[in-house]
């Protein structure tokens, strides 16, 4: 049983024994749909995402900034099956909710997404420098979701074609993830892919080997240690 399984599981303990009524039901349920986005689950994510949205709207105000995390939720699984309209929708009322400043800027970076997806790039950027100043604001430096909107901000620079600076974003989200994540951890196994897949795009081939060569000895030298 993998960790995704288990994780499954245990939700579905609890879910079990918890009152039909009890508090937490709709929180376990938005906790549901994240893990059923994650392996591509998309039928289950919008039926649990549904779920606490439903339980939300009887028991919270309807701009709590509880209903923003299942509205964002519901807004990612439009977007990852490319029903843009219906995702800004989703996104647009969550941005409404009294969101704490890290949901607000993962909102933002989902809109500036869909913006993107429109081909309206200015626009997009807009979205991604207010999300990533308010990353700023409330996270150390360097910190996870920072490097994420690095990337985010590289691959916008990325579908412009202006290589040199989605380079540099793609760079630095490499350097914060190197400094504060595990081999292992997605966000780092991405900021290598971003990387080496842009200077094979470029015909970088000496660079793209060069690079791939030192990350696959870091990693075998960490495993040894």
């Amino acid at each position: 049983m993998n960790e995704y399984e288990k994780a499954e599981s245990y939700f579905q303990r609890l879910l079990q024994v918890l009152p039909v009524k009890h508090a937490d039901r709709a929180s376990i349920y938005d906790y549901m749909g994240t893990l059923n986005m994650r392996i591509i689950n998309w039928k289950e994510a919008l039926k649990n995402f549904n779920l606490a949205y439903e339980i939300k709207k009887k028991e919270l105000h309807s701009n709590h900034r509880k209903i923003g995390r299942t509205l964002n939720g519901i807004g990612n699984y439009y977007k990852v099956i490319g029903d843009y309209f219906q995702a800004m929708i989703f996104y647009e009322k969550a941005l409404q909710c009294q969101n704490d400043l890290c949901a607000k800027a993962v909102i933002q970076l989902n809109i500036g997404v869909i913006h993107s997806m429109n081909k309206d790039y200015d626009r997009a950027l807009k979205f991604y420098f207010e999300a990533r100043h308010i990353l700023e604001q409330i996270h150390p430096c360097p910190h996870e979701e920072i490097a994420q909107c690095q990337a985010i901000i590289g691959n916008h620079y990325l579908t412009l074609k202006d290589y040199n600076t989605a380079e540099a974003y793609f760079h630095t989200t490499f350097e914060i993830s190197k400094r504060i994540l595990l081999n292992g951890d997605h966000i780092r196994i991405e900021s290598v892919k971003l990387l080496a897949d842009l200077y094979n795009k470029r015909g970088k081939n000496r660079k793209l080997l060069i690079f791939v060569m030192n990350n696959y000895l870091s990693m075998k030298k960490s495993r040894v240690i």
